[in-house]
């Protein structure tokens, strides 16, 4: 006795093991009911038989075999495993020639055999409706193989076949077959469902097709297979939805626990980060390039649905398996566009992003600041309080009161915008997060801590444009700060020199007047630079490109890109500038205090000695800030607004010069070396 077999596979996931196969009224499958470790009883040896007697029980036999029928002398072994490979039993005394025959034509057999069990087992819900769509491809390859053998099964009634015609029938269909298990073999050890059998499906199309009749059975199942996987795909990118009761689409939605606070969150632009996710193993191959598109598309349709607008605009159309990856492109730039155009025009039309930028731009980078002075009145004392002792309400009503008096009063968002004091100093903070090892002093804390170095602005960002701009807030409370520092100087710096020049003590207008005027024109073209060198610019610039633009996502890019560019432009990621203008800052506001101290006015014969230490340190910090500048600006090629503002600050090489001649002195005094430093060079002034 002899037997044909092939290698076991595992059995599939779920559910166990359990013979006879059960075939259920909807299969066309039907596995071998039947199994025996022997031959049936009362036959005699068929090799006592003629052999064209033995030929046709054979052909008949097979026939019945090919479509999973235990016969006489061809049956079935039992399996040890529910997916293993099936092996058969012969008659020994069979004829050699038609054994042959036999042999080779068993692992059809076998292999028709774990086709159908496999259809069989993964009849459960658990599969999910892509698996259920590539059983169905399935069906369908079978039946047609049985409509084929059951072609063959009338020619042998009239003797028109013989086993040797039966083989060269059959042979071609072997691709077919072994191809199929495969295919199944990598389903069933790797649990393989929705969007990663796609994915191994199209793999086989690609890699392994030998010849044209296997690419085109398996794109047959592919497309099958997709059919609700891209059914899916459509509802989401047009929809915004989806039904995936299996968990085989490539976007998931993590449960909510609690539904109070999901509604709450809703608002909140990192919640839309969050809710709906990627879903990596079950992203099919042929759809990894299009992952973020599509994920968005929906996303913004979800968006535009929670604002209470209608989505459902146009039909979401059928989508199909196609080898060419540029028809998934094509289909999802539209779907892409469309969802990101339709949330465009929600954020410019009803929810009148435009004019609250501009209001973004009045309060947060004070291109409106006449209520400044106004402010600086009413809250002088309260600004020079500590943080723990200010009363926050006191300065919200201050704030308000100057706001109405100037051309913001008129403004319709201005009530989006509060002040607010941070319990820290968000400068401190970002010297401290760029040089991670660094300590401030006790001291420095101290003065951190004082209202003034920790006022900003705050701004209640309703959804949706919180998917704009929540991200950024923070940027926009650093320019603030760092505007404000500079705004506060020269509200100072003016009212000192208000005061010089109406004082009768003419030596102290005589000779306080020039340094002051330096200091506050430091201040003016730190000003010029920030606000009409780098914001203006960067704000012209968006505004035409926001016009333009056909999708929320060129709105999102520039509104980044506008926020990044002007705080990298303005030094906030350069903590060694940003540290030295502090210090700059710092010592205009104690150079303020002491020219305003009575103890200085009144000593006329220290007077100017005192007033020559505060110019030369004075002088010394700029020039340090300009060696500063002009290492930076090499590090930026061409970049020119750097270069115009040391030019302004160092106006004629004012500083420069002063430098040279103390390094003069200090050479002929022996008390050190010159340090000539060029800001501008010869490139430049060219």
């Amino acid at each position: 006795m002899s037997s044909a077999s092939h290698s076991a596979m595992p059995p599939p996931a779920g559910g166990e093991f359990q013979r006879p196969f059960r075939v259920k009224s909807h299969l066309l499958s039907a596995d071998f009911l039947e199994t025996s470790s022997s031959p049936r009883k009362n036959f005699a040896p068929i090799g006592a038989l003629p052999v064209h007697v033995q030929e046709a029980i054979m052909l008949k036999e097979l026939l019945a075999v090919l479509q999973g029928q235990s016969k006489d002398y061809i049956y079935v072994l039992p399996l040890d495993n529910p997916m293993g490979t099936c092996t058969f039993g012969l008659d020994d005394s069979l004829d050699a020639a038609v054994k042959h025959y036999v042999l080779e034509l068993l692992p059809i057999a076998s292999l028709y055999s774990k086709i159908a069990r496999f259809i069989d087992g993964g009849d459960e819900n658990s599969c999910g409706m892509v698996m259920h769509a590539f059983l169905f491809g399935l069906r369908q390859f079978l039946r047609e193989y049985k409509r084929f053998l059951t072609d063959r099964e009338d020619a042998s009634r009239t003797g028109q076949l013989t086993i040797q015609q039966l083989y060269h029938h059959i042979l071609p269909l072997f691709d077919s077959f072994q191809s199929l298990d495969a295919v199944i073999d990598v389903s069933v050890a790797d649990s393989v469902r929705g969007g990663a059998l796609l994915s191994l499906l199209q793999d086989r199309i690609v890699r392994f097709a030998r010849t044209k009749e296997v690419e085109q059975l398996l794109l047959e199942l592919t497309k099958a297979a997709a059919k609700p996987f891209l059914h899916m795909l459509s509802q989401w990118m047009h929809e915004g939805t989806f039904e995936d009761p299996y968990g085989e689409f490539m976007i998931a939605t993590p449960k909510q626990r609690r539904p109070n606070e999901t509604a709450r969150r809703m608002h909140d632009a990192s919640y839309w980060e969050r809710r709906y996710k990627l879903v990596p193993e079950m992203v099919p191959s042929f759809l990894l390039p299009f992952t973020d598109k599509i994920l968005r598309s929906g996303k913004y349709l979800n968006i535009i649905h929670q604002c209470g607008h209608s989505i459902r605009d146009q039909e979401a159309p059928v989508l199909q398996f196609n080898l060419n990856s540029r028809y998934y492109e094509a289909e999802v730039e539209r779907a892409f566009l469309h969802a990101s155009g339709r949330l465009l025009h929600l954020m410019l039309d009803s929810e009148n992003l435009m004019p609250k930028l501009r209001t973004f731009k009045h309060f947060f980078l004070l291109d409106r600041d006449d209520f400044l002075p106004d402010f600086f009145v009413y809250a002088a004392d309260d600004l020079r309080l500590p943080v723990s002792a200010v009363d926050k309400g006191k300065l919200l009503e201050l704030f308000d009161d100057a706001v109405k008096t100037s051309v913001l009063n008129g403004n319709p968002y201005k009530g989006m915008m509060t002040p607010t004091v941070r319990g820290s100093d968000l400068l401190l903070l970002i010297h401290n997060t760029s040089e991670p090892g660094s300590s401030s002093s006790n001291s420095d804390r101290r003065k951190e801590s004082v209202v003034l170095n920790c006022f900003t602005m705050d701004c209640q960002i309703k959804f949706p444009l919180c998917l704009i701009i929540n991200d950024q807030a923070k940027q926009y409370q650093i320019l603030f700060q760092h505007l404000f520092r500079l705004k506060v100087v020269e509200w100072n710096l003016t009212q000192l020199w208000t005061s010089c020049v109406n004082s009768t003590n003419a030596a102290y207008t005589i000779l306080c007047s020039s340094f002051i005027h330096q200091m506050l024109e430091f201040i003016k073209s730190l000003q010029h630079y920030f606000s009409g060198e780098v914001i203006e610019p960067y704000w012209a610039q968006m505004m035409v490109k926001i016009r333009a633009a056909k999708t929320f996502d060129e709105v999102f890019e520039e509104h980044n890109e506008f926020i990044t560019s002007c705080s990298k432009d303005c030094m906030l990621t350069s903590p060694d500038i940003l540290r030295l203008m502090y210090k700059l800052l710092d010592n205009c506001g104690s150079n303020c205090s002491t020219l305003q101290d009575p103890r200085f006015t009144s000593h006329a014969a220290t007077m100017s000695a005192t007033l020559d230490v505060m110019q030369e340190n004075f002088a010394e910090r700029i020039a340090s800030l300009m060696r500063l500048f002009a290492d930076s600006h090499q590090n930026r090629e061409f970049d020119y607004k750097l270069l115009d503002a040391v030019q302004r600050i160092d106006y004629n090489d004012y500083y420069r010069n002063q430098q040279l001649e103390r390094s003069r002195s200090r050479e002929e005094s022996g008390s050190g070396s010159a340090r000539d430093f060029r800001i501008c060079s010869s490139s430049s002034h060219s």
